[in-house]
């Protein structure tokens, strides 16, 4: 009589770090800064009046430092001319020579065309 062998189940549990712990605040705003570098296809396509919005979903994606979310979520409330000054400044901190988030922030809205 042939006998089939079973290899017994084995659960393996991974237990995962959440990114929170793994990325520094320095790293999120690099993040931040480099987005209209490196958001791609999905914000250089975009409709002119949705680029802001898909720039900011994706860093939302990509952020999982607390300190760093809540300085880009802050952005939001901030007056227009103070969201430059803080992106550079906080660029500055994290040692950054340059955020071309702030210059796109400081930039003059395009003027419509007659």
């Amino acid at each position: 009589m042939k006998q089939n062998h079973v290899l017994p189940f084995v659960t393996v549990t991974l237990l995962t770090v959440p990114l929170v712990s793994c990325q520094s605040y320095e790293k999120g705003v690099e993040i931040i800064c480099n987005a209209p570098n490196t958001c791609g296809a999905e914000c250089e396509n975009a409709a002119p009046d949705m680029r802001a919005v898909k720039l900011a979903d994706y860093i939302d994606g990509q952020l999982s430092n607390g300190e760093a979310r809540a300085m880009f979520d802050n952005l939001a409330a901030a007056a227009p001319a103070d969201k430059k000054v803080i992106l550079d400044d906080e660029a500055k901190k994290a040692g950054l020579a340059n955020c071309p988030l702030a210059d796109l922030v400081g930039a003059p809205a395009p003027k419509a065309s007659p």
